[in-house]
């Protein structure tokens, strides 16, 4: 765990990962469309660890995994 500069908790997306079963990939979009807040640092990008765990608290759908195949 890191800390910003204001004091706020930092996680990198690996973490993000491991605890919310999220893909590395789908974190990043989440990051990109400012559904999480996070720093860029170099290459990597940290998630202030409070905006993730309000993030995990909202309920959420699945929604479509693409169309359906007609037999």
């Amino acid at each position: 765990m890191n800390l910003a500069a204001d004091g706020r908790s930092l996680i990198s997306t690996t973490e993000a990962h491991q605890r919310s079963g999220l893909s590395r990939d789908h974190i990043s979009l989440l990051i990109r469309r400012g559904m999480l807040d996070a720093t860029k640092v170099g290459n990597y990008w940290l998630i202030y660890e409070d905006s993730f765990e309000r993030f995990l608290a909202q309920p959420r759908k699945r929604g479509p995994k693409g169309p359906r195949v007609q037999k």
